[in-house]
């Protein structure tokens, strides 16, 4: 899952984006691509997952 924020640069004026990537159990596997799901945290449940997505949001 990715998170995209906008800022602007603090000198130049001009809009940047940054992505940020988590990674996210899905046990049902019911998550598709451009979907919008909600976060929430669990327990890890691997070296890099500590997250778990909601589709009923």
């Amino acid at each position: 899952m990715a998170v995209e924020r906008v800022k602007r640069h603090p000198l130049y004026r001009r809009t940047i984006r940054r992505t940020t990537k988590y990674k996210a159990h899905d046990e049902k596997n019911e998550c598709r691509l451009g979907d919008v799901v909600k976060l929430v945290e669990s327990r890890p449940l691997s070296k890099e997952k500590a997250l778990a997505g909601d589709s009923d949001f």
